[in-house]
């Protein structure tokens, strides 16, 4: 019986032609070719082999056509998910930047109003300091007068 190493070595060479030269799955597809002929105590070299390899090897049809058929469903069922997730983003983006000049929008106003609010409290307590000093000038000048004495003055001025 033929030595299990260099039956994997014969395998190994031949497999590498399938996988384009992919040192792993080579050794992995030889390693389990000859585990099952030599499990199943079939001669490496005889037609049966030959087959169980042509066979490992190369899928049918259309099992490859299965499997290419669900791997570009997927492929397709991802691009659609992610055009939905990008235009989610967009969208949320544009919501976000809407919100955003709207507050800005608002802070501007409200200082604004702040900034003219400031103004006029500082135009009123003028306002009203300058009243203030009228206020204690005239009280000055009636202390000087009692009610009677401008009665009896404003009286003579008509007079």
């Amino acid at each position: 019986m033929i030595n299990l190493f260099s039956l994997c070595c014969c395998l190994f060479t031949f497999t590498s032609s399938f996988f384009n030269g992919s040192s792993f799955l080579c050794v992995l597809s030889s390693v389990s070719l000859c585990c099952f002929l030599v499990f199943f105590s079939i001669s490496p070299f005889s037609p049966y082999s030959l087959f169980i390899l042509v066979c490992f090897l190369s899928p049918s049809s259309s099992c490859v056509q299965r499997e290419n058929r669900r791997l570009q469903e997927a492929n397709m069922r991802l691009e659609q998910e992610n055009d939905d997730l990008a235009h989610e983003l967009v969208s949320s983006k544009i919501a976000l930047r809407k919100d955003l000049d709207n507050a800005e929008e608002k802070a501007d106003a409200l200082n604004k109003e702040l900034l003219l609010t400031k103004q006029k409290l500082i135009d009123s307590e003028d306002e009203k300091r300058r009243l203030e000093e009228e206020s204690a000038q005239v009280r000055e000048k009636l202390q000087g007068f009692s009610f009677l004495n401008l009665f009896k003055e404003t009286c003579k001025e008509f007079k």
